[in-house]
């Protein structure tokens, strides 16, 4: 197994490279991590006619966008982010809160995020329609970026009162920017990784969109199950503020327990 990469942070430079490893003789089999982008189609392609099998994670499509010999490995992006936005309506009101805005940043536009950002909007329109949803404006991977990003939104909106970060890095962007500004507010991201679930201890992130393995739910569902049926399970989406729920600190303990230290990867 070898690791294919590129420093040139370019559509282009990840397409040649894509191209390099399916025309590899010994390649048998091929992970892409391509967005549900069309412009992989054709090297899909290409792997077919080599007799390379390819995986796609994280990025849903519809069955039959790629050819099939690729296998499609992602959440029903169409279905769990309208829970988060019930859950995020739910604490709001609970809170007292009755006007302002929700922002809604993303890393970059692809199948995945701009679903769930979409999906989530449309469940602040149904569940709370007195809050204004923000356009969605784009944080980026770099985090000093990003929580400028956060930083301006937040300036710009004094009535600013939550946020959804569709990345993985949106808990540390949302969190940072609170810091900048001084202002809290209800922040929700992506993934239960260390530095993440950290933030939710500390009261500077309200929750967390992640599954993992359990043992009362079967290896062969979890490809099918939504993020939030497990956080919904786990009770993750609680209020602002310290760990003051024994089920809630149980089930935080839960999840940094099924990651390496060293790497804050998942284990198998």
């Amino acid at each position: 197994c070898e690791l294919a990469t590129t420093d040139e942070n370019t559509l282009d430079a990840l397409v040649a490279l894509a191209d390099q490893v399916v025309s590899r003789p010994d390649a048998k089999g091929v992970a892409m991590w391509f967005g549900g982008l069309p412009v992989a189609k054709p090297i899909i392609e290409k792997a077919k006619a080599n007799g390379i099998a390819v995986a796609l994670p994280h990025f849903p499509v519809e069955e039959g966008f790629f050819a099939d010999n690729a296998v499609q490995i992602a959440a029903d992006t169409s279905k769990y982010p309208d829970p988060v936005a019930k859950a995020m309506c739910d604490e709001l009101k609970k809170q007292g809160v009755t006007k302002g805005s929700i922002a809604i940043t993303e890393n970059n536009h692809n199948a995945t995020e701009d679903m769930v950002a979409k999906v989530f909007a449309d469940g602040i329109k149904k569940y709370c329609p007195e809050f204004t949803v923000l356009p969605v404006e784009l944080e980026g991977p770099e985090p000093t970026q990003a929580i400028a990003v956060a930083t301006s939104i937040i300036q710009a909106n004094p009535d600013l009162v939550a946020a959804l970060s569709t990345t993985g890095g949106g808990p540390t962007t949302w969190a940072g920017a609170q810091k900048e500004t001084g202002k809290q507010i209800l922040a929700v991201g992506m993934d239960a990784t260390r530095v993440n679930l950290d933030l939710v201890k500390s009261g500077e992130v309200w929750g967390l969109a992640r599954r993992v393995p359990d043992q009362g739910y079967p290896y062969d569902e979890m490809g099918s199950s939504t993020f939030a049926g497990l956080v919904k399970q786990y009770d993750l989406y609680d209020k602002v503020g310290p760990l003051d729920d024994a089920a809630r600190a149980k089930a935080l303990q839960f999840w940094q327990g099924w990651q390496d230290p060293a790497t804050g990867r998942f284990k198998d």
